[in-house]
């Protein structure tokens, strides 16, 4: 069983709705409902964490389906880590806009802090969001982690960073049609007709998303 339906079916059991769930967890709504639909693949363990406790599931079952421990029992706490994480450096919104595609690499130096997250193929950064457009799924404030897009196989329901035709930094949502892959903006002050990924600059897809209170 994958953990989104874990997730799914375990809240149901329980009676609770997102906003319900969202309440006694101290998570976002919109950080819930892309967990359930599948689209955070690798949850933060502070995630897990505070899903654990409202639905009463085993933490360290949750980190074990993940991949962050071992599966087998009687392992020893020191080797039990498997997943490898790494320090992802946490920039701000603007400093993103200024920056080009290959000079992502330098987020390391011009960040002040670190975000331990479980290491990924490519490049990871961490940017705080700073503007209320992107509500409801994400909020001023939260950490976003992307990972600098390579290829271009991009499915349904994802979410890109990317440089609209007059050069200007969003996010939007995806959508494949046939052989063809659209976004939708999120930023609701920005044309909301669907646009061709390839007429684009895609930076970054999101592969995760922390709640900050």
């Amino acid at each position: 069983m994958k953990f989104s339906e874990l997730l799914h079916i375990t809240r149901k059991e329980k009676g609770y709705t997102l906003l319900e769930l969202a309440q006694r967890s101290g998570l976002s709504y919109s950080m819930l409902y892309r967990l359930e639909d599948g689209d955070i693949q690798n949850p933060h363990p502070e995630i897990l964490q505070k899903i654990a406790e409202p639905l009463t599931l085993d933490y360290e079952e949750l980190l074990e389906m993940l991949g962050y421990i071992n599966q087998k029992k009687n392992t020893p706490p020191s080797s039990k880590i498997v997943k490898k994480i790494t320090e992802v450096p946490i920039v701000s919104w603007d400093l993103i806009e200024k920056l080009e595609k290959d000079e992502w690499n330098q987020c390391q130096y011009l960040s002040k802090q670190n975000l331990e997250y479980p290491a990924h193929q490519h490049p990871l950064v961490a940017i705080q969001i700073q503007r209320p457009a992107f509500l409801p799924m994400f909020r001023p404030k939260d950490l976003v982690i992307f990972q600098q897009s390579i290829d271009q196989n991009y499915r349904s329901d994802h979410y890109i960073l990317y440089k609209n035709q007059h050069n200007e930094l969003s996010i939007a949502k995806t959508y494949v049609h046939q052989d063809n892959t659209y976004g939708q903006d999120l930023n609701q002050q920005n044309d909301q007709t669907l646009f061709l990924l390839s007429q684009v600059t895609v930076l970054a897809t999101v592969v995760g998303q922390q709640f900050l209170a």
